[in-house]
């Protein structure tokens, strides 16, 4: 783990601070619209009131590895008189400072887009497809971890 950032030899102690009693604010808020008995869109909103916390060790700031803004859509098909349903979902997260331990650096801002679709084969089993990131828009949400392109996942979903 000593190599990550090419050029930067990082402390040989890595710890983590109490940073005491913190302050903070924000607000998540949710909207659901039912446009008939099939379909519905929901949209969401959550924001930050800080992205930093002050580090009394270095009298500096550091970031609290989460982002001011994100929003989310969903739009869902749930026909009621055929066995499937479908739906699409937006996130956007912005773009934030991360600090972690030897891992540090700038989380940038990304639109991800996802689609699902489920079929109830009979009343005891169903099937689940999901594709995950269909533009495959390659990102990192979190300093250290993998770049993250397009994931499809299929389940079989039972009931007894």
């Amino acid at each position: 783990a000593m190599d990550t950032i090419p050029g930067y030899t990082p402390p040989v102690v890595v710890g983590y601070i109490n940073y005491g009693e913190v302050d903070m604010w924000g607000f998540d808020a949710s909207l659901t619209a039912i446009i008939n008995l099939e379909m519905s869109l929901d949209l969401t909103y959550s924001h930050l009131g800080m992205t930093e916390f002050y580090n009394p060790i270095t009298k500096a700031n550091d970031p609290i590895n989460a982002p001011r803004h994100k929003a989310g859509m969903k739009f869902q098909y749930n026909p009621r008189r055929k066995p499937f349903t479908a739906s699409l979902n937006a996130r956007y997260v912005d773009g934030f400072k991360w600090s972690s331990g030897i891992y540090f650096g700038n989380i940038n801002p990304y639109t991800i887009f996802d689609l699902h679709f489920g079929y109830e084969i009979n009343q005891y089993v169903k099937a689940n497809f999901t594709i995950s990131n269909v533009l495959d828009h390659r990102h990192t949400e979190i300093i250290g971890g993998p770049s993250l392109g397009r994931v499809m996942l299929l389940r079989l979903q039972t009931k007894f």
